[in-house]
């Protein structure tokens, strides 16, 4: 992996890539998204007025990677301390401090074979089981199924979002903007995500 590069900027911020052997991370966007996530997560227990933040994740993608102990959400996760829950099926007795998805939400509504307004109704559903001050952060593969698509109907309701794009086989990863990111293709002239959006949610107290 001496070829590839070794951290990228974001939001005028140095981070360090994440390379990892499963799913070969130098190969795809995951060595972009996960360290975005977990500087967000950072950040909200730094924040909390208390040690016991409550965690969630929506699809097992940082599970498989860390020892971080939270809740995780997967239809279709086989390890034995996962939810194996549809989301839409999960109802927590208590509230969340943060919630995080990594590239998960773009495959709802479409590997069940639902509808592509369901990407939609899941934000809705689990802005709902943030606590009071509580903070969602999703990334998704721009290009993908219906991502785009409700990117520029705005139907998506985030308070922002960000994009980084691919701009080289060496994982040279750059900010870009709107404009930009809505028109950029999945798979293509990169393998994988060559352009991801991540969107933030602060629920009000």
């Amino acid at each position: 992996m001496k070829n590839f590069k070794h951290d990228f900027i974001f939001n005028n911020k140095k981070y360090e890539m994440f390379y990892h052997p499963y799913n070969f991370t130098w190969e795809n966007e995951r060595c972009v998204e996960v360290p975005i996530v977990y500087q967000h997560l950072r950040e909200s227990l730094n924040c909390a007025s208390s040690e016991l933040v409550k965690v969630l994740e929506v699809g097992n993608v940082f599970g498989i990677y860390t020892n971080y102990h939270h809740d995780i959400v997967d239809k279709y996760g086989n390890q034995s301390n996962i939810i194996k829950k549809d989301i839409f099926e999960y109802n927590p007795t208590s509230k969340y401090d943060f919630i995080f998805s990594i590239s998960t939400l773009e495959h709802i509504g479409f590997d069940d074979y639902v509808s592509c307004d369901k990407l939609v109704d899941s934000v809705d559903y689990i802005k709902n089981l943030l606590a009071p001050g509580g903070k969602f952060v999703v990334t998704l593969p721009l290009g993908f199924q219906s991502v785009t698509k409700h990117l520029l109907d705005n139907s998506l309701k985030f308070d922002s979002f960000s994009f980084i794009k691919k701009t080289s086989i060496y994982n040279d990863w750059i900010q870009t903007n709107y404009d930009d990111a809505v028109t950029i293709q999945y798979g293509t002239p990169f393998p994988c995500a060559n352009c991801i959006c991540i969107a933030e949610y602060n629920k009000p107290f």
